[in-house]
């Protein structure tokens, strides 16, 4: 039997853990098969997925949700009908987070592209700035979210700040130790303080960012992101490098 364990599980101390088997399921399976998946149409959906099943008649293995629209009125991340149906027809969960903030001090626009913002995120870390008091209220948002999977024992492949050294993202651009740190936070507000337990945290690498990377006891898959890549020598060549 493969004994595996999750940067979750090292912080709880608990091996009962619902993102346990997932995790064997892909350790187990890696360099063997490759899991399809698709991306919510925009928000909180298996929409994607229903479009695949429509035209190929096969799911995907995986589907993906993104939480860029919490807070928002018109967002319903309550609604978990979905969510719990991909998971009770053998389906996988993912999530990231396009973490839109306020563009400025007092400004009700939001915004994840550093270009359209001055939100700052070794401030973000600070008690007592308008950052830091931003990320705190929004990350007792996203506990309620996940606490719903966690509730209906869901896990979930967990993928945020992701591209962090491409620098355009706002997460990206207080340099390596500043995002390691913001990563760490995170990862000790969900699991330490609010003893999430079902995520299986990813990091997305970019090219040289080995002083990005938020360390073992914080990280269970190491991904990448590719656009337009037509050539199969170049996508290998990417995935040699991120083992």
């Amino acid at each position: 039997e493969l004994t595996v364990q999750l940067a979750t599980q090292k912080a709880l101390g608990s091996a009962a853990l619902p993102a346990l088997k997932v995790y064997k399921f892909l350790r187990e399976n890696y360099g063997i098969k490759t899991l399809s998946a698709t991306m919510a149409n925009v928000s909180f959906n298996t929409n994607e997925a229903q479009w695949v099943y429509k035209h190929t008649g096969h799911w995907p293995a995986m589907n993906c949700v993104d939480f860029i629209h919490m807070g928002e009125p018109y967002a319903n991340y309550s609604d978990m009908t979905q969510m719990i149906d991909w998971w009770d027809n053998n389906g996988i969960v993912l999530a990231c987070w396009h973490w839109r903030v306020p563009v400025a001090e007092g400004s009700e626009a939001k915004d994840f592209y550093a270009k359209n913002n001055t939100f700052n995120p070794a401030n973000a870390l600070i008690p007592g700035t308008w950052e830091n008091q931003f990320i705190e209220t929004d990350i007792e948002n996203l506990v309620v979210i996940l606490k719903q999977f966690q509730s209906a024992g869901i896990p979930v492949i967990w993928r945020p700040f992701h591209e962090a050294a491409g620098g355009w993202f706002w997460w990206g651009t207080g340099g390596g130790e500043t995002y390691v740190k913001l990563w760490r936070w995170m990862f000790n507000k969900l699991v330490v303080e609010h003893r999430i337990n079902n995520l299986i945290w990813v990091w997305t690498t970019e090219t040289n960012d080995d002083s990005w990377y938020p360390g073992e006891d914080y990280v269970d898959i190491i991904g990448r992101d590719m656009y337009n890549q037509a050539s199969a020598t170049a996508i290998a060549s990417e995935f040699s490098a991120a083992q």
